[in-house]
């Protein structure tokens, strides 16, 4: 099985391509990076970690450098203080210290988290989910909104149904994306 450090390594290269392509997210990198995490979970589960805390770094020095958020916190960040060399050291200085409480912070709530997702039905979860959704969707969309969730929904049942991996869905935001940076 491959080791973690190289699954951390090619979660870094794989993170980092997303701060210079602006067509790929996290779910692409994955896929691009699957070969080194073998079929353990815990190996996917640690490339993925990696992908995103790099992907999430890179994101802060992009803004810094171009001026474009890559993500919707770095552009909420943006907002609430312009990104300047000096924003952009103490966002990443504060970022490396805050990594490692997070860190055991995480996999003490993990631990707690992991009790009482097992305490919990999960089809009336499912259904409580699928409700708040639609409802969110209702007040936000209308019923257009609805339309395009139940026309969503049955794209992603089709995929499961025809073993096409999701991922592929991703070219609903993937595609708007490079197309607008074409024209």
């Amino acid at each position: 099985a491959p080791s973690p450090r190289r699954n951390i390594v090619a979660g870094f290269l794989s993170g980092g391509l997303l701060s210079i392509f602006p067509a790929l997210g996290p779910s692409q990198a994955a896929v691009l990076s699957r070969f080194a995490a073998g079929n353990s979970a815990r190996a996917y589960l640690v490339l993925l970690g990696s992908i995103n805390t790099v992907s999430m770094l890179f994101a802060l020095l992009t803004a810094a450098t171009i001026g474009k958020a890559r993500n919707g916190s770095i552009e909420v960040l943006s907002q609430l203080i312009p990104p300047t060399q000096e924003t952009t050291l103490l966002w990443v200085a504060v970022a490396l210290i805050i990594a490692g409480p997070a860190t055991i912070i995480a996999l003490l709530l993990a631990r707690f988290a992991a009790g009482v997702v097992t305490a919990v039905p999960m089809k009336r979860l499912a259904a409580a989910v699928i409700v708040f959704i639609a409802a969110v969707v209702f007040l936000l969309s209308g019923i257009y909104g609805i339309i395009v969730l139940i026309t969503a929904t049955a794209i992603g049942l089709l995929a499961i149904a025809l073993n096409v991996g999701r991922h592929h869905l991703m070219a609903v935001l993937v595609m708007p994306v490079a197309l607008q940076l074409l024209l």
